[in-house]
């Protein structure tokens, strides 16, 4: 018996358009789409993507990440003193060390080496930053120093916001990850005394969306058939396919979706551990 030695079977994006819309049945087999047809199945399929994000199907976008710790930015006070940066941020009046009104929010009376403070300049500091756009979510975190690795427990907004003192420089203990619109932004504590720490973190990332022609699924093979049936769920209203079919669409869609997720963990027996393929 002869088989193909190969394992690697995939399909881009205009394959999985084209075989929904042969299932809602606009498109006869044998004839290409029309270029509207595919601009808005292209569309349904990318928020058909993002909406998978909502049922926690994130196995195949976790990936280990490394951030170099920056230095504190220093500068002098109106009254001569030395400031070290405790909170990231972009300066105004209301922060300038010692004459505003916020500036013991941002600024803490140490450092050694102060340059002049500037209106409208970021200023950063070691403990807060913002990390890769994509960023949804960190399963775990250490830091690394010289060769021992050094758990950072990761905490709630509640929990982080509760410590009483903002100041204290040490090791960090506790991480929290505030979520944005279009970052997220790490917050360490306490103020990490040296910038030689290499941060650790294996991150949650945003699946890559379905964007030329040629493009492959940013998750297992296995989901391919379930994104077949979902779009074709979700393209059936425009091309009036009968409720009947539709519900048998969408049946098999959700019985695909189950099969797939039921794959979407690590799992492990005394033999082995098997990822998600």
């Amino acid at each position: 018996m002869t088989t193909s030695g190969s394992s690697d079977f995939t399909l881009n994006r205009n394959q999985i358009l084209t075989a929904a819309l042969r299932k809602v049945k606009a498109v006869d087999l044998g004839n290409s789409p029309y270029p509207e047809q595919m601009e808005t199945a292209a569309e349904a399929l990318n928020l058909i993507v993002k909406s998978l994000q909502n049922n926690n199907v994130f196995l195949w976008s976790v990936e280990w990440a490394t951030k170099t710790l920056t230095a504190s930015s220093e500068v002098t006070g109106t009254d001569g003193n030395i400031y070290t940066c405790i909170r990231s941020h972009t300066s105004s009046t209301a922060t300038k060390p010692v004459t505003g009104a916020n500036y013991l929010s941002y600024w803490v009376e140490r450092g050694e080496t102060g340059g002049v403070w500037a209106d409208v300049t970021a200023y950063t500091s070691i403990a807060d930053f913002d990390l890769e756009t994509d960023t949804i979510a960190i399963e775990s975190m250490s830091y690394r120093d010289n060769n021992s690795d050094n758990d950072v427990q990761l905490v709630d907004k509640l929990k982080f916001l509760s410590v009483y003192d903002k100041t204290v420089i040490g090791t960090p203990t506790i991480g929290w990850l505030e979520r944005k619109l279009n970052s997220s932004h790490l917050w360490l504590w306490p103020i990490p005394n040296q910038s030689s720490y290499l941060l650790n973190y294996l991150r949650i990332r945003k699946l890559e969306d379905f964007d030329a022609d040629v493009d492959n699924a940013d998750f297992p093979v296995r989901w391919l058939e379930f994104l077949i049936y979902r779009l074709a769920v979700a393209l059936a209203p425009e091309y009036s396919l009968p409720i009947a079919d539709r519900q048998m669409l969408k049946t098999e869609a959700n019985e695909l979706f189950i099969l797939a997720k039921r794959g979407n963990n690590e799992v492990q027996d005394n033999e082995y551990i098997s990822s998600a393929y």
